[in-house]
C-alpha cells in the first residue's frame, strides 16, 4: 500500500469518526429534548376558561414543547400558567426550568414565591434560600425569607434574612416588621420601635409597620404616638411592591388577577401601576363586567378623575351594565358618574331603579336622600336616610359606614332646625365612627352658630385626640380657634396640620396669619412664602404676606403682594382696601 493510498484510508476513517460522533451527539440531543419534552405536564383542560388565558397557555406550551431545553420557553410556560392561577402545573414548569437553566435566580424565585403564598413553608425556604445564592441582591428574597423564617419561630434565621434585606434597602417595610418582631420577642422594644420609625415614614400606607409600632409604643409607655399608630393600622399594603411579581402578575389573561393586583398597587398610592393592570385586564377581559366596573371606578376615583376620565369611566360601567343589567353594584356607580358630571335627574333615575330591584341597597337611599337634601325635601330625605340605615349589616348592599348615615340625618335635621335632634345624631355618628372627620366639623358649627363656642372646641379637641394624623381636620380646628382669637392653641394645631400636610398651601396661610397675629411678622413671611411655594395661585397667602410685610414697613413688598392677591382675585375687598389705604398714605 503507497503513502499515499494510506493516508487516503486514514482520512475516510476520520470523516467516518467525525460523522458517528455528530450523529451520536445529535441523537443524544434528541434523546435528551425528548426526554425533556415528557417533563412538562400535559396541557391543562382550558375549555371552561376565557378565550385569552386559553390562547396564551396554548402559545406558551407549544414554545415549550418546540424547545424544551430553553430556560426562557419552559419558564415562560411556568409564567403564564401561575400567572392565571394553575399552580400544580406551574410548580412542575417552574422546577424543569431551574433544571435547563440552572444560572437563573428568576425560577426559584417565582417558585418560592408560589410556594410561599401556598403556605408550603419548607419548599419556599429552599427556593428563595438557591434565589439569594444566585442573587444575593434580591432585597425581596431576603425580606421573604425572613417572613418565613418568623412563622416557624426561627428568631435567628429570621433576623439574619431580615437584615440582609435591610442592608439593601435600609426602609423595606417588611423586612422592618420582621426584625422588630424578633426584637420584641427578645424584650427589647426600643430597638423595634428604632428600626419601625424610618420604614413607616417611608412607607406611610403600610399598615402592618403601623401596627408594630403602636405594640412598640404601648411597651414604651408613648401613649399618644400608640394611638396615632393604632389608627393607622390598617389592612393595606400588605403585599410587597415587588417589580418581579408585578411583571409575573402582568402577564396574566385572567381578569380577576389583575384586578386584584391593581387594588394592591392602588392600596400603596401607586395609581399608574394600578392602571397599567386594570388596561392589562380590559384588553383581555373586556366583557367582564368585575373589569368595566374596576377600572370605571378607578377612572373616578378621587386623585385620578378629570373631565377626560369621568367620561371614560361612564362608558365603562355602562357597558358593565349592558353586560349584566341584573348587578346593581355596577348602576350604582353608573349613578354617581352620572351626578359627578351634573346629570342629577339621569342619577336620580338609576338610583330609583336600584331601589325598585333591589330594596336593600343601602347606598342607593342615603344618595336619593342626598339628593332630596339638596331639594330641601327634607321629610323625604330623612325618610331615604332611615331606609338606608335600617338595611341589616350582613347583607350585600349594606351600609359600608354607618356613621356616615347619621352624619347626614344630622346635617338634615340642622337645616330644618332641629338643633337637639341634630346634636343626637351626631352623637350617633361619633359613636359609630370616630374616624370620620367631616362630623366633628359639621358639629362643631352647629354648637358655634347656636352661641356655644366653646362646646364647637371641645368637640373639634375630641375629633382631634381619636384622630391626632388628620391634617384637614386639625386645619379646621386651628382656623376655628383663630376666630375665637385664642392663637396660641391655634398655632399648635395649625403647626400640627403643617406637619401632616407640608405641601398645603391653605395651611401654611393659617399658620403665617395666626403667627402674624401674635406679633411674629418674621415667623409669618417664612410661612406666607412657603405656601406660595406650594401654590403660586392662593390669593389669600399673598394678601396676608402683604401685611407681614406691612407690619415691618416694608411698604413696596406689601403694595406688590397686594396687587398679586387681586391679580388673582379681582373681588378680594379686603387686598383691594390694603391697597387702596397704602397708596392714599
Amino acid at each position: 500500500m503507497t503513502k499515499k493510498q494510506s493516508s487516503g484510508k486514514l482520512g475516510l476513517w476520520l470523516l467516518g469518526a467525525v460523522v458517528l460522533v455528530a450523529g451520536l451527539i445529535l441523537g443524544f440531543r434528541y434523546l435528551s429534548q425528548a426526554s425533556l419534552r415528557a417533563d412538562l405536564p400535559p396541557l391543562a383542560e382550558l375549555q371552561r376558561y376565557p378565550r385569552a388565558v386559553q390562547e396564551q397557555i396554548r402559545q406558551a406550551d407549544a414554545a415549550a414543547r418546540a424547545k424544551p431545553g430553553s430556560g426562557d420557553a419552559v419558564g415562560g410556560l411556568a409564567v403564564a400558567y401561575h400567572a392565571n392561577s394553575f399552580h400544580e402545573q406551574a410548580r412542575i414548569c417552574y422546577q424543569l426550568a431551574m433544571r435547563v437553566d440552572a444560572k437563573s435566580p428568576l425560577w426559584p424565585y417565582y417558585l418560592g414565591y408560589l410556594e410561599g403564598t401556598g403556605g408550603q413553608n419548607e419548599r419556599a425556604i429552599t427556593f428563595l434560600t438557591r434565589t439569594v445564592e444566585l442573587d444575593p441582591r434580591n432585597v425581596h428574597a431576603w425580606a421573604r425569607l425572613g417572613e418565613i423564617y418568623f412563622r416557624r419561630q426561627a428568631w435567628d434565621e429570621a433576623l439574619r434574612c431580615a437584615r440582609s434585606a435591610m442592608e439593601l434597602d435600609p426602609t423595606h417595610p417588611h423586612a422592618g416588621v420582621v426584625v422588630a418582631r424578633v426584637l420584641a420577642e427578645r424584650g427589647d422594644w426600643a430597638a423595634a420601635a428604632k428600626i419601625l420609625e424610618p420604614c413607616v415614614a417611608a412607607h406611610p400606607l403600610y399598615g402592618p409597620g403601623h401596627r408594630m409600632l403602636a405594640l412598640a409604643y404601648a411597651e414604651l409607655g408613648r401613649t399618644a404616638d400608640q394611638i396615632r399608630h393604632e389608627e393607622l393600622g390598617s389592612d393595606v399594603g400588605l403585599q410587597m411592591e415587588d417589580p418581579l411579581i408585578e411583571d409575573l402578575f402582568m402577564k396574566s389573561s385572567t381578569g380577576s388577577v389583575l384586578v386584584t393586583n391593581a387594588q394592591i398597587a392602588q392600596s400603596w398610592g401607586q395609581m399608574q401601576r394600578a392602571e397599567k393592570f386594570l388596561r392589562r385586564a380590559l384588553q383581555v377581559a373586556p366583557n367582564e363586567k368585575d373589569v368595566r366596573m374596576a377600572l370605571g371606578r378607578f377612572l373616578a376615583s378621587p386623585n385620578v378623575a378629570t373631565p377626560t376620565t369621568l367620561k371614560e369611566a361612564k362608558e365603562h360601567l355602562a357597558m358593565g351594565i349592558q353586560l349584566d343589567p341584573s348587578y346593581m353594584g355596577t348602576r350604582h356607580e353608573y349613578a354617581i358618574i352620572l351626578q359627578t358630571m351634573g346629570d342629577t335627574a339621569g342619577a336620580a333615575a338609576e338610583w330609583e331603579r336600584i331601589v325598585r330591584e333591589e330594596p336593600l341597597h343601602a347606598m342607593a337611599w342615603m344618595s336619593l336622600g342626598q339628593l332630596e337634601m339638596v331639594r330641601k325635601n327634607y321629610a323625604k330625605a330623612l325618610d331615604f336616610f332611615r331606609r338606608g340605615l335600617a338595611i341589616p349589616p350582613d347583607t350585600p348592599f349594606s351600609l359600608g359606614d354607618p356613621g356616615m348615615g347619621y352624619h347626614r340625618v344630622a346635617l338634615t335635621y340642622w337645616r330644618m332646625g332641629k338643633t337637639r335632634e341634630a346634636e343626637a345624631n351626631f352623637a350617633l355618628s361619633e359613636e359609630t365612627n370616630p374616624r370620620f372627620a367631616d362630623l366633628y366639623i359639621d358639629w362643631a358649627r352647629l354648637e358655634s352658630e347656636a352661641g356655644r363656642p366653646d362646646q364647637g372646641a371641645a368637640i373639634y379637641a375630641r375629633g382631634v385626640n381619636r384622630n391626632p394624623d388628620n391634617g384637614i381636620l386639625r386645619l379646621a380646628f386651628g382656623n376655628y380657634l383663630q376666630q375665637l382669637n385664642r392663637f396660641p392653641e391655634a398655632r399648635e394645631q395649625l403647626d400640627a396640620a403643617c406637619r401632616i400636610l407640608p405641601a398645603d398651601a391653605r395651611a401654611r396661610t393659617a399658620l403665617g396669619y395666626v403667627k402674624l397675629k401674635m406679633g411674629d411678622p418674621d415667623g409669618a413671611i417664612l410661612d406666607l412664602e412657603s405656601a406660595i411655594a406650594s401654590d403660586r395661585n392662593f390669593p389669600l397667602a399673598y394678601f396676608h404676606l402683604g401685611n407681614a410685610h406691612l407690619a415691618k414697613g416694608m411698604r413696596e413688598e406689601a403694595a406688590r403682594n397686594f396687587e398679586m392677591a387681586l391679580r388673582i382675585q379681582p373681588g378680594l375687598a379686603p387686598a383691594r382696601r390694603a391697597l387702596e389705604a397704602l397708596r392714599s398714605n
